[in-house]
């Protein structure tokens, strides 16, 4: 995780961790399928039953981030959304809680 060397792990580092994470075939890009996989883990990790069309929802989110209309999200997307939305990665827990029955 420390790319850098110099024995200090910043925010971009994570980031970077983060997004290499997701990003599973290692294109570089997040799919719907992705992003589909992140969040069914992540419900099943905070134990939150989804909603019936919850994927609806995630569409219109990935639409939204997804800015060059690729169907794919880049980093740089997701990081220019974070930021002209407010948001961040601590957002996440709560908008994937907000997907439950």
């Amino acid at each position: 995780m420390n790319t850098d060397g110099d024995n200090k792990i910043t925010q971009g580092e994570v980031r970077d961790a983060i997004f290499a994470g997701i990003d599973s075939n290692h294109d570089g890009e997040m799919s719907r399928k992705e992003l589909k996989s992140l969040i069914q883990a992540y419900a099943e990790f905070l134990n939150v039953k989804l909603a019936k069309g919850w994927m609806k929802h995630v569409m219109g989110w990935f639409k939204a981030v997804d800015t060059n209309g690729n169907k794919k999200i880049s980093q740089g997307e997701l990081e220019a959304w974070l930021k002209a939305s407010g948001e961040n990665f601590s957002g996440f827990k709560e908008a994937v809680e907000s997907l439950a029955k």
